[in-house]
């Protein structure tokens, strides 16, 4: 019995990617936004917290403060041979198999934004080393998934790295917009769509001429930036 436990934005990208022939339970306190899951994917059975018992794998979707709870009432239930698949960046497999009380841990980590990743239908996984058949399991059961091997200090360090640049870009993006006098309703759409589009559009090598001078110039690739009056 394979079980995703959660409703939040972790759980709702795996339940995107969860493979339609597979068997799969979702279990979450939150009823309403467990059966919007199950909505969207039908195939998905809810698990009760008895349930629990029959689990062979658990998908643990939740934030990192939420585990000592879900332990503390659930752990007692669960057999001896079950396999946590953890996935809260701020935790380490010692801090589960802690929680568990010796349980088999393995860490599974989004390198990325899970609710981006559900909006690309494009999520990057990071196991570690010695879980060969684990990989393989989670091809199986979610298809779409992109796995690499690496350590949980690799995805903490680039998670937090990318998310404090991108909240100081906007935070500074943000000051230097208002301080040119543009309206609200400018600001805000400078930094929903058009950061984000350049972003992408740098990522994948498409940029438009616009944007694609102004990469060359800031990269050193056609000569010394113009400023904003030519």
């Amino acid at each position: 019995m394979k079980v995703i436990v959660g409703s939040g934005r972790l759980a709702s990208l795996l339940v995107t990617m969860v493979n339609s022939k597979e068997s799969f339970f979702i279990y979450g306190r939150n009823r309403k936004t467990v059966d919007a899951l199950i909505e969207f994917r039908p195939s998905l059975k809810v698990s009760t917290k008895e349930n629990l018992a029959n689990a062979d794998q658990l998908f643990l979707c939740l934030p990192a403060e939420g585990y000592s709870s879900f332990f503390e009432e659930v752990g007692p239930l669960l057999k001896k041979g079950v396999t946590i698949y953890h996935m809260a960046t701020a935790l380490s497999k010692e801090d589960v198999i802690t929680y568990s009380h010796g349980k088999k841990v393995v860490p599974l980590k989004l390198a990325g934004h899970a609710l981006q990743a559900k909006r690309d239908q494009d999520a990057l996984f990071v196991v570690e080393q010695g879980f060969k058949d684990e990989i393989d399991q989670i091809r199986t059961w979610f298809p779409a998934v992109k796995i690499t091997v690496g350590s949980e200090a690799d995805v903490l360090r680039a998670n937090s790295m990318a998310t404090k640049a991108a909240v100081r870009m906007i935070i500074e993006l943000k000051k230097e917009l208002e301080m040119n006098n543009l309206s609200a309703s400018l600001v805000d759409q400078m930094i929903k769509q058009t950061v984000s589009g350049v972003i992408r559009g740098y990522v994948e090598n498409d940029l438009g001429h616009f944007a694609k001078k102004i990469a060359e110039d800031l990269e050193g690739k056609g000569g010394t930036p113009q400023n904003e009056n030519g």
